[in-house]
């Protein structure tokens, strides 16, 4: 009887013994499914920018009214403007593939600076002297751009346009020997005036990219581009001229088109940063 009461004692400690180790086991167990996990940051796409800078050089503009009376009314030898430099900047952002959006700023200086010897010869109505022509203006323009170009090529063409607006201003002084004779032109201010245009421009250009991983954050590039740019504006240039000449035509109190824009060549440098 001691034994089999020994025996139910014994069977009963292995038979809660194996319980309580499937409960501990399947508490850890749950406790492992049902542990905390961290989740990993979702990595989020950088969308491209690009910013670039270069020097330029307008070649182009024209006014072929005005010059036809600055040749027949003052005797000037120049017929066009001369070639303008300048800079320029911009940054576009590529929120589509390839296709760039962004905002761009230039910056160019036109001249017309001669000195010459006005003869009487020419014009009996005036005696000689001596002339000094600086005829400045100064062209800012602001565009918005749109460019096709494959920002994952290293060596890439690429297309553009942009619209916008120009900021111009043009300031003419003429600098004249003195001379007691009658008929004699006096020096002065003949035009000092700002103007704001809406202007268009379409490019195109090659970028050679240096040697950079095409993942790189950052991607620098030289680039050559050819443009050309439309800023069309009307100005009176000759109304303050016109009182100094003898019996000057009715036109030269008029409005004299300017084509301030022209064909651009451009080399300069870029960043691609992703």
């Amino acid at each position: 009887m001691h034994a089999s009461i020994t025996l139910l004692v014994m069977t009963s400690v292995v038979t809660i013994g194996m319980s309580a180790q499937g409960i501990i086991t399947s508490d850890s167990g749950r406790g492992q499914q049902g542990a905390y996990v961290e989740p990993r940051p979702v990595a989020t796409k950088v969308k491209p920018i690009r910013l670039y800078g270069n020097i330029q050089w307008i070649f182009g503009i024209a006014s072929s009214d005005f010059f036809q009376d600055y040749k027949s009314q003052l005797l000037g030898p120049a017929s066009t403007f001369d070639a303008a430099e300048g800079v320029r900047g911009g940054v576009s952002s590529f929120q589509f593939p390839n296709v760039g959006i962004g905002l761009e700023v230039g910056y160019y200086r036109v001249a017309l600076r001669e000195t010459y010897v006005f003869r009487s010869i020419l014009d009996s109505t005036r005696p000689d002297q001596t002339v000094g022509q600086d005829f400045i203006m100064n062209v800012v323009p602001v565009f918005a751009t749109i460019d096709y170009f494959p920002v994952k090529r290293q060596f890439t063409a690429y297309v553009g346009a942009g619209v916008g607006m120009s900021f111009i201003n043009v300031r003419w002084s003429e600098s004249l020997s003195a001379t007691q004779l009658p008929g004699a032109r006096k020096s002065g201010l003949r035009y000092d005036e700002s103007h704001v245009v809406p202007s268009g421009q379409v490019r195109s250009g090659v970028s050679l990219g240096w040697d950079a991983s095409p993942t790189a954050v950052v991607r620098p590039s030289l680039f050559f581009e050819i443009t050309y740019t439309i800023i069309p504006f009307t100005a009176p240039l000759f109304s303050d001229v016109a009182p100094t000449l003898d019996n000057p035509p009715d036109r030269l109190r008029g409005s004299y088109a300017i084509q301030a824009g022209g064909v651009g060549v451009h080399a300069g440098i870029s960043l691609l940063l992703r």
